[in-house]
């Protein structure tokens, strides 16, 4: 049986082959080609994107008060680290203020001093 040189071996690595024995090897035109096929598919936008502090958001509803106080920390921290995350932060705050009756005092208040703080920096 013939050997393939190392030349041909190492080659093989950056030009596409032209025989295709197992069906996995794709040149990088047709990689470019499906992943464009799939973009237009539209399948990307059934996705839901949901934001980076999400999971943040989840842990106000956690019971313990350790964990709420440490959630409006971390929510704060990063609306007045990222700016284009600070409206939709701030805007979130506030529908869980509005939809939320039974808040502790302490916990609204914390809530409410954390409103306070972004609000500063929404202009800017």
């Amino acid at each position: 049986m013939a050997q393939k040189s190392l030349f041909k071996k190492f080659m093989g690595l950056f030009w596409k082959q032209t025989s295709k024995p197992n069906g996995n090897n794709l040149s990088a035109r047709e990689a470019i080609n499906l992943q464009n096929a799939y973009i237009a598919s539209g399948c990307i936008a059934d996705t839901p994107i949901t934001p980076p502090y999400s999971e943040i958001l989840r842990q106000l509803e956690s019971p313990a008060p350790e964990i709420y106080s440490a959630a409006i920390y971390y929510l704060q921290k990063i609306a007045l680290n990222e700016p284009q995350q600070r409206n939709n932060i701030l805007q979130d705050l506030n529908n869980y203020l509005a939809k939320k009756n039974k808040i502790s005092p302490q916990n609204k208040e914390l809530l409410l001093q954390a409103i306070a703080e972004i609000r500063k920096f929404v202009g800017n």
